[in-house]
Formats: C-alpha cells, sequence, structure tokens
C-alpha cells in the first residue's frame, strides 16, 4: 500500500473510556474525511477494562505497529502521544501530544503515578525521534520544553476545536434548579475530592443546590465513600460515564459549570461549558486562565483552597444576573475555536516539509 500520511493512535477511541484524546482525535479524523483527504488511520479497537492493563495494550499495540507500519510506504506519520515511539523511521514523524506524562504524574497518585513514570519514558523516546511536535497550548509547549529539555524542536501550537452543532446554547431549560455540573474522569489531579469538601461547606451552610458528576474511574469507591461520609447523599450524585447527546443537555440544565482539576494540558470540557453559554469556577493552574478569565466569564481560585471555591460557587449560585453575564461573556469566547480550524492547521503541518 502506498499512502502518504498515516495517523496512528493506541488509545481507545471510545469517548466514555477514551476521554478528552478520544474526543479530540475522534474529531479530527471526521474532518480530514469530510475535506476529502486521504490518509490511512491506525487505531485500536480494544477496550480499556480493566484500566490496570490499559499501559500493557498500548504497549503491545506499539510492538504491533513496528512491525505494521513496514508494509506502508509513507511520507508522513501523525503519532498521538508517544504512539509510534519503537518505529524505524522511512518518513517524516510528527508526534502530536495531547499529555504530557512528566507534567500528570506529579498529580496522580499510587500505581497510577507509576504507570505515568512508564509513559513519560516512551514520550521522551518519541520527542527524541520527531521531526515536529504539535501541541494544544502555550501551557504544554513551555511545560514539555522544560520537562524534556527540548532543543532545536520545532513545536507548533494548535488548539482543540469544539463542535457547536453537539453543544450549543439553544434549548436550554433547567427549569430554574441550581445545578453545579462537573464532568471528569475520577482521577486524583482531576480535584474531584476537593469540590466534595466544597459541597459540604454548601449543605452546611443551608444553600440550595443539587452537583452532578459525569464520569468514571479509578477513584469511584473512594468518592462514593466520602460522599456517603460526609452526608452528601441527597445533593451530590455521581451517574458514571455519559454519551455526548447526555452531556450536552446536562450542561444546558446545568446553573455553574465547576471544573477543580489541579492540571490540564488542554481541557475540552471548558471548551463545552463555554459552547453551552454557562460561568465556569476552576482553580488557578497549568492552561486553566487561558479559558477562564477571572470575574469576566468565571472565577479562577487560588489551587487547593477548598473555602474560596466553596464562596465563589455560593456567590454564583446567589446572583442570576451575574450567572447569565458570565455566560455570554463565555459565548463571546468561544467563537474563536472549532474543530474546522483545528483540523486545517493540523493538516497543514503535516503536509509541510
Amino acid at each position: 500500500m502506498k499512502d502518504k500520511v498515516i495517523i496512528y493512535t493506541s488509545w481507545n477511541l471510545n469517548p466514555k473510556e477514551g476521554t478528552g484524546v478520544a474526543t479530540s482525535v475522534n474529531n479530527i479524523i471526521i474532518n480530514l474525511k469530510s475535506r476529502g483527504v486521504k490518509f490511512e488511520f491506525i487505531k485500536n479497537d480494544f477496550s480499556y477494562k480493566p484500566f490496570s492493563l490499559l499501559l500493557i495494550k498500548r504497549i503491545i499495540s506499539n510492538i504491533i505497529f513496528r512491525y505494521k507500519i513496514k508494509k506502508y510506504d509513507y511520507k508522513r506519520l501523525l503519532g498521538i502521544d508517544f504512539d509510534g515511539f519503537l518505529i524505524k523511521k522511512r518518513g517524516k514523524y510528527i508526534l502530536n501530544i495531547r499529555t504530557n506524562f512528566s507534567d500528570i504524574k506529579e498529580h496522580e497518585k499510587g500505581w497510577l503515578k507509576f504507570l505515568c513514570r512508564i509513559e513519560e519514558l516512551m514520550q521522551r523516546v518519541a520527542i527524541k525521534k520527531a521531526d515536529k511536535i504539535i501541541v494544544q497550548s502555550e501551557y504544554t509547549k513551555n511545560r514539555i520544553i522544560k520537562d524534556y529539555k527540548i532543543k532545536n524542536k520545532e513545536i507548533i501550537v494548535i488548539p482543540n476545536g469544539i463542535d457547536n452543532k453537539k453543544f450549543n446554547y439553544k434549548g436550554i431549560d433547567n427549569k430554574n434548579e441550581k445545578i453545579i455540573l462537573s464532568v471528569a474522569g475520577l482521577y486524583p489531579r482531576k480535584g474531584i475530592l476537593e469540590l466534595i469538601e466544597a459541597l459540604k461547606i454548601l449543605k452546611d451552610k443551608g444553600i440550595d443546590f443539587r452537583h452532578i458528576h459525569i464520569g468514571s474511574g479509578l477513584m469511584n469507591r473512594i468518592i462514593n465513600k466520602k460522599v456517603k461520609r460526609l452526608n452528601l447523599e441527597k445533593v451530590s450524585y455521581f451517574i458514571g460515564s455519559k454519551n455526548t447527546s447526555f452531556i450536552s443537555k446536562m450542561y444546558k440544565k446545568s446553573t455553574i459549570f465547576c471544573h477543580p482539576a489541579l492540571q490540564e494540558d488542554f481541557g475540552n470540557v471548558f471548551l463545552e461549558a463555554m459552547a453551552s453559554g454557562k460561568p465556569i469556577v476552576a482553580f488557578n493552574n497549568s492552561n486553566n486562565e487561558t479559558f477562564v478569565k477571572n470575574g469576566i466569564n468565571g472565577f479562577l481560585v487560588k489551587n487547593n483552597d477548598i473555602k474560596s471555591l466553596a464562596y465563589h460557587l455560593e456567590y454564583l449560585l446567589k446572583n442570576d444576573r451575574l450567572c447569565k453575564r458570565m455566560g455570554n461573556e463565555s459565548l463571546k469566547m468561544i467563537k474563536f475555536y472549532s474543530w474546522d480550524k483545528t483540523t486545517v492547521r493540523i493538516l497543514k503541518e503535516i503536509r509541510k516539509d
């Protein structure tokens, strides 16, 4: 086969399992196809359940890919995160880093932190081989230069987009309910334990609200125990992973979007909340300030400051006009993001000699 361009990922592309990376890669592939671009897309269809086998499956996939790619006469290869790190280069190798494992390992715990360290080593090999690197944010660009001591390597920043047909402000209906929505995998760096502590403060003050969290992960059991221990079962609901249609409806029904992550390379959920016209409350770290302009479309809170997090959530819950004004600001900001723009820029970098 003589395909000029190959795109390869070992990541599962079911958004319910693969989270933000899956959403991003799927949208890029869809937009490339809609433009009539000819390329070979090689991916995995295996499940990541149990999660403990995730890294092993990704390594096996890359071993298989090393030999599979031999039958292709390619000119350019685009790999995701560290995918393609085992290949013997015959064409141009472009690495699209969507997760900086050197960064996130600092915010994870236990054996998940150990997995990140191994992925960091593979990413280091991939970066060394890559002719060009594409990242999602200036934050990630600066971090990988520092973490991997990159010199004389072209690094291009291309932000993700948003599907305005799936996430938008149309048909909003929250029936005057006060809903705090959070959407994230249940892992230490997502800050959900910190959010639960803030919810406890709101409940103890008699604030009227309901919290709904979409997403699952390794901390399911720990979080459920904490919700029960703090007697939050009647106000905080963890409903697991859901499809895009359901998530979009929940954005529309919510009053506030809260994303207390302790680290984000990009943060697709910010774009989803902005497209849905929501005010956002988040910790002030990593790439979060790109999307949350403090006092304009939401509030940035000092990292791990539970009392401040609770205060700003309460402030918005009690101020409908402010929520609407900040939501309108989010709608203005989202106009700069689209998957069409993102795909055009990525395609340009792939084709560039």
